[in-house]
């Protein structure tokens, strides 16, 4: 969520670079903030939400699950137990958990189950 023309962090706000940064854009986690008083939000725009990422590998781990290597164009600062969504070029989103650790795997790792009928896995 976006507090428009707020340009100091929110109470409540997580810590850590990334929200520092998204604190200093006017960006919070609407999950986490303590409001000190009313706030006018607005969602974010897509290119807020949504980067380029490189495949730099695929690996078959049955005949139905692959893991896919992914390089983010920025850097991306993530929990164990988060996921993200990859959306297609037509617009299609699905959301993946992440299998990588955190600050210490280089690229991106998500495991894909292939579906017969799934319209981004098959």
């Amino acid at each position: 969520m976006r507090a428009p023309g707020r340009e100091r962090r929110a109470p409540g706000h997580g810590t850590g670079r990334a929200q520092d940064d998204a604190a200093r854009a006017g960006y919070f986690l609407a999950c986490t903030c303590v409001p000190e008083g009313d706030l006018a939000i607005a969602s974010p725009p897509d290119a807020a939400l949504y980067g380029r990422a490189t495949v730099c590998g695929v690996e078959r781990l049955s005949p139905h699950i692959c893991r896919l290597f992914l390089d983010p164009a920025t850097a991306l600062y993530y929990h164990p137990g988060q996921f993200i969504n990859l959306r297609r070029f037509d617009g299609l989103t699905r959301s993946y958990s992440l299998a990588s650790v955190p600050r210490r795997d280089a690229l991106v790792e998500i495991h894909v189950k292939r579906l017969p009928s799934g319209r981004m896995s098959h």
